[in-house]
């Protein structure tokens, strides 16, 4: 057991990493975008879970029953909008990916 190797050498995976990163440089900007729009479904996922509470306070506690239908829509908002960008940043990661292989494809049939 102990002659198998299982841990690959730095050295080659740093150069390995360096190689392949010379194929995300021209998508900088779309990784950009892909991070603001993380952020945003972060803040979107929050959003939920507080307007739940002020249905609870609010509504149940408070017998405020006429911001009922405000609290439910805007809960419906707040899922459909994170719904719409977990949607966009997904697409976004398959084409950036879907680009990246293209460059790698093309560079191996030109060294080929």
């Amino acid at each position: 057991m102990k002659t198998i190797k299982t841990q690959a050498e730095l050295s080659k995976s740093t150069g390995a990493f360096k190689r392949l990163l010379h194929y995300h440089k021209p998508y900088t900007h779309y990784f950009v975008l892909i991070t603001a729009l993380s952020a945003l479904r972060a803040y979107l996922f929050t959003l939920e879970p507080l307007y739940t509470a002020q249905v609870i306070d609010k509504v149940v506690v408070g017998k405020a029953y006429d911001l009922l239908p405000t609290l439910i829509l805007y809960i419906l908002f707040a899922v459909a909008a994170f719904a719409v960008v977990t949607f966009v940043i997904t697409y976004l990661h398959g084409y950036v990916s879907q680009l990246m292989i293209r460059d790698l494809r093309s560079d191996y049939y030109a060294s080929l």
